[in-house]
């Protein structure tokens, strides 16, 4: 008995082991970095065909990134002297040669994208490929990574990735679920994509997706990210308005937080930016998930996705004295900010200016499925699927 038993748990571990192994072979892996405004954030996948349905020819992917997976420097911020952006993501790819030793990966064998955004493109395009270039042989001598890829992507892009990544984690590709739409408000820069019927001149593009096409409105707008929008407001005279009452700003001003007021200026650049860079007729069925800043912003103000209520919290927050706030939210590194920021996502979505959005049409989040967000996941199928074809 006792024998037998043994045979037959050996027999069970080699299965298991060559199952495992098996499966393993199959995944390709994949680095993707987020050049972001404020920050980089490594992206380690691996991914392999999906053969479980015959209705969604898509990938299966895992982001199996560890910490640390994120610094808090811009590679724009290299502008002026490139080469020291040499070294500058050394942390985040020695934890990525770490996972990769563990899952015996030759690093010559993964893709390496570097993709740049909206702070990347603040800058000029010289000043981009001299950092691109400094990283691309750093990465290739320092880690002997072969593949490698390093450029801004277009926000149009940015925004295309977006709605893939949180329609593929929604599973609305392979179900017969209707996609949603997304809204990214980022630091520099905002994104909005959404499947459409209304043909635009300069936004659509059709991807086919799963044998379904799909077109698809996605705009970027650079300048409507949360700081580059804040930073703009700052120059008026009246901008203490948009930050709590008794708040001293480096040149010695005294703030008064008024809504009205600080409404107002973000109206005023709303009504530039959205016209200039075109503002879409958005159904009243469309739904959308927003994200990015926005999500920070409902977090602080209103847990609770509503109008109204983010709306009146906005007022008697902000409406409290500043050295109040600072001892009522001792850990926010971003206090001093978020009355600004709180006014300024309220007008973007809803206000007259705005995309004149209702309660009904947002979900606000971070997460779908219990995976983040993150327009890598996008990239990725989008370059990766041979299932997914852009017209």
């Amino acid at each position: 008995m006792m024998n037998k038993t043994w045979i037959t748990q050996m027999v069970g571990c080699l299965l298991l082991v060559f199952t495992v192994t098996t499966f393993a072979e199959n995944w390709q892996y994949s680095i993707i970095v987020d050049a972001g405004s404020t920050n980089s954030r490594l992206h380690l996948f691996r991914y392999q065909i999906n053969t479980s349905s015959p209705n969604n020819n898509l990938p299966i992917i895992e982001d199996i990134s560890i910490a640390p997976y994120k610094n808090n420097i811009a590679l724009a911020s290299f502008n002026q002297n490139p080469q020291t952006a040499e070294s500058s993501l050394d942390a985040l790819f020695n934890a990525a040669i770490t996972t990769l030793q563990t899952q015996a990966v030759d690093p010559k064998t993964v893709s390496v994208r570097i993709y740049g955004t909206a702070g990347m493109r603040l800058i000029g395009l010289n000043e981009q490929n001299n950092i691109y270039s400094t990283l691309v042989e750093h990465l290739k001598h320092q880690y002997g990574f072969i593949s490698i890829t390093a450029r801004t992507i277009s926000g149009k892009e940015e925004g295309i990735y977006d709605w893939l990544a949180v329609n593929y984690l929604a599973n609305n590709f392979s179900d017969t679920n209707a996609t949603v739409g997304i809204i990214d408000v980022g630091g520099a820069s905002m994104e909005i994509a959404f499947a459409t019927k209304e043909a635009t001149e300069n936004q659509d593009t059709v991807l086919r997706i799963n044998g379904q096409n799909y077109t698809l409105y996605s705009n970027s707008i650079l300048g409507l990210g949360q700081d580059e929008a804040r930073n703009f407001i700052n120059k008026d005279l009246t901008s203490g308005s948009c930050y709590p009452s008794g708040y001293s700003s480096s040149t010695g001003s005294q703030y008064s937080f008024d809504f009205r007021t600080c409404d107002n200026l973000y109206s005023k650049i709303l009504n530039n930016k959205l016209q200039l860079n075109d503002k879409p007729l958005i159904a009243s069925q469309q739904k959308f998930i927003a994200f990015g800043s926005v999500y920070y912003v409902y977090k602080f103000f209103s847990p609770i996705p509503n109008r109204n209520t983010l709306e009146n919290n906005i007022y008697s927050i902000c409406a409290t004295s500043w050295q109040t706030l600072k001892t009522q939210y001792p850990a926010d590194a971003y206090l001093a900010n978020e009355c600004a920021n709180g006014v300024y996502i309220d007008e973007l979505l809803f206000g007259k200016n705005g995309y004149l959005l209702q309660d009904s049409q947002i979900q606000v989040s971070n997460v779908i499925n219990q995976k983040p967000i993150d327009w890598p996941i996008g990239a990725l199928l989008y370059e990766n699927s041979i299932n997914l074809k852009l017209y």
